[in-house]
């Protein structure tokens, strides 16, 4: 990559402010992009001109993540955070002068002019902007592009951006006078880069399965002639072999197939299915609340708004092995579950994996709505984190105190009930048991639940909400 002529010239000219990597799924892009931020980060702290690095990278199975103006508050968060002395007064103006920037229908226009603004008052020479997968952006992305493609941006700002070969972004992004990189043009390289990671990968295979050198060259052979120049397959293959007995590995190695999707396939249908009786299922119920989740679920909160272990005491241990029967699909990081890659997200909500909605996503998104309207009216009550006083502040409750009475699944539930109810909509429109359910809780829990979102500090997003259920549900002139 940083020998790369596009590179190089984005690197090394005032010229291009711009440079866009783009490439399929599992291709690397954010492991270049990791690389990169450290690679830049280490030139600039060894000049004499003063740099800085802000960067985002976006998820579009996290509600937080997903949106143009997340990801412009967080560079000028990050921006801020580096010139605090120059630029806090600055932006505190800005906002001023902005008025409620959350209801302004030019809101990235309005956030886009502001990063702008303060990268031409802070003390930083140059600023490297850095985006990955632009792609995973779904609410406003279309305004983005057009900012940051325009060529009246900040003569300190250079932007680094991946994506997916998209249609949207490539019709803003892609131009003869702008440095890009095309991840399939450049295959070669790609390939170089993923023969070195597959032959890391044998060795540590061979290694913890004790494969003899006849066996690791045929797993080395097979892989590399399948892999596609794609990270993420290898990977993928690789887990699923360490899974196997060695006496297995000849056998199954030939059964993997080329290429994500049809991989993803045979990882589902190898999938063992639970032992419980009760729950053969289960972890395909693990697998649907994770694709539909609106951000990533704690371990804490998995078993409990999935109602996977009903009726018996269970343990964060409980959680990770359900999600251990979901095989490669899932990942922990931190405690938080996530899909392994956004192609296994594309996989379960628009590909083949969509067979594990037996009977539909909007009735799994039915049933998560109605048990975070079980959870809530079981947990909300008054006062819920013991205020002193009725006007007490938020900010005043301690983080843990918080957890222990919001629960992260109630936190999750106040939050986004109404969002599965509205993804709960079909061609039927209005459903009778919606409407009762909804009705029989505003009726005993509203106070009660408006006041667990100001708990949250979501009092804003509140509004949003009310209209959203509004929009979904017959409201009385009445």
């Amino acid at each position: 990559m940083l020998e790369d002529d596009a590179f190089q010239e984005w690197w090394a000219n005032e010229g291009p402010h711009l440079f866009w990597i783009h490439g399929d799924p599992g291709k690397g892009k954010t492991m270049i992009m990791l690389a990169l931020e450290s690679e830049i980060s280490k030139r600039i702290s060894t000049t004499a001109v003063g740099g800085v690095v802000l960067y985002f990278f976006c998820q579009s199975t996290d509600d937080r993540l997903n949106r143009a103006a997340a990801i412009l508050r967080g560079l000028i968060f990050m921006l801020v955070s580096q010139d605090r002395e120059t630029l806090l007064h600055h932006l505190r103006r800005k906002l001023d002068e902005a008025g409620d920037l959350e209801r302004s229908p030019t809101l990235v226009y309005s956030l886009f002019g502001i990063l702008i603004d303060l990268s031409l008052m802070s003390k930083f020479a140059k600023i490297y902007l850095m985006v990955d997968a632009l792609d995973e952006c779904s609410f406003e992305l279309s305004p983005l592009l057009h900012e940051i493609a325009s060529e009246k941006c900040s003569p300190k700002i250079k932007w680094l951006v991946t994506s997916r070969n998209e249609v949207l972004i490539r019709e803003h992004l892609q131009s003869r006078n702008r440095p890009c990189l095309s991840l399939e043009v450049n295959s070669s390289h790609v390939e170089n880069s993923v023969n070195t990671y597959i032959l890391a990968k044998v060795e540590s295979l061979a290694e913890s399965k004790r494969y003899d050198s006849k066996l690791r060259k045929e797993v080395e052979d097979y892989i590399s002639n399948k892999a596609d120049g794609t990270f993420l397959w290898v990977a993928l293959v690789c887990e699923e072999l360490q899974k196997i007995p060695k006496l297995d590995t000849r056998g199954r190695l030939k059964r993997f197939p080329k290429g994500l999707d049809p991989l993803y396939e045979r990882i589902l249908a190898q999938l063992p299915v639970h032992k419980s009786e009760d729950h053969p299922d289960r972890h395909l119920q693990v697998l649907r609340l994770i694709t539909l989740a609106l951000r990533p679920l704690h371990l804490s909160e998995l078993v409990v708004l999935g109602d996977l272990l009903p009726g018996i005491c269970h343990d964060l241990q409980d959680s990770r092995d359900l999600v251990e029967t979901c095989g490669s699909f899932l990942t922990i990081r931190d405690d938080i579950v996530y899909l392994v890659h956004q192609s296994a997200t594309d996989f379960f909500k628009d590909g083949k994996g969509k067979e594990i909605f037996c009977d539909g996503v909007t009735r799994a998104n039915k049933r998560i709505a109605f048990r975070c309207l079980d959870l809530m009216s079981d947990k909300l009550q008054q006062n819920i984190c013991q205020l002193s006083t009725p006007d007490a502040s938020p900010l005043s409750v301690d983080k843990e105190h918080l957890e222990r009475r919001l629960p992260y699944y109630l936190q999750y539930s106040i939050r986004y009930w109404v969002d599965h109810l509205r993804y709960s909509q079909d061609h039927n429109g209005r459903q009778a048991d919606v409407s009762q359910r909804v009705l029989r809780f505003l009726q005993s829990f509203i106070l009660k639940w408006l006041e667990a979102l100001s708990l949250v500090q979501n009092t804003i997003g509140a509004v949003q909400i009310i209209m959203d259920l509004q929009s979904i549900q017959s409201v009385s002139k009445f």
